[in-house]
């Protein structure tokens, strides 16, 4: 009797100490905001959920801003090239070949149990544009660390210009 409670006892131990190992991993190396950026470009890109997708001028050379984000964490997509330009050098490119639609991340929220990140799919223009664009839009996704497997939140923010 005694044996079979030892057991039980450490198997209870095994299993919680498994589960930490699992649901911190990411978290501690490193990995959470690469995995982050990855989901939302999927959404964004492949799944085509970021608003106004269809004004993106190129859907398969999609360009990123670099604000935010490092290079080394963009993703290879299948089909897709993500042109990285640094903040700075948009209104360089707007004003050389007129304005366009690119992705900024905004933010980012991330725990070991909850993350969030935010994608805005903004215009920039060319210097002596008038007027401006009422397109563009951007959403907020929330993931869930579920033993080591970050899970999409079924309830998503997103918002339209």
């Amino acid at each position: 009797m005694r044996k079979k409670i030892i057991i039980t006892i450490a198997s209870v131990v095994l299993v919680l100490f498994v589960s930490s190992i699992l649901t911190f991993l990411p978290s501690l190396t490193g990995s959470t905001k690469s995995v982050m950026i990855k989901k939302a470009l999927e959404e964004a890109l492949i799944s085509k959920e970021i608003p106004d997708y269809n004004l993106i001028k190129d859907p398969q050379k999609v360009i990123l801003s670099l604000d935010n984000i490092d290079k080394s964490m963009i993703p290879t997509l299948s089909g897709i090239e993500i042109i990285p330009i640094e903040q700075d050098k948009l209104q360089e490119k707007a004003d050389k070949e007129g304005d366009f639609l690119y992705l900024r991340f905004t933010e980012f929220e991330i725990g070991h149990f909850n993350s969030t990140v935010s994608l805005d799919n903004g215009w920039i223009q060319h210097k002596g544009a008038e007027g401006m664009y009422l397109s563009g839009g951007g959403f907020k996704l929330k993931y869930h660390n579920i033993l080591g497997f970050w899970r999409e939140d079924p309830m998503k923010q997103s918002w339209i210009s």
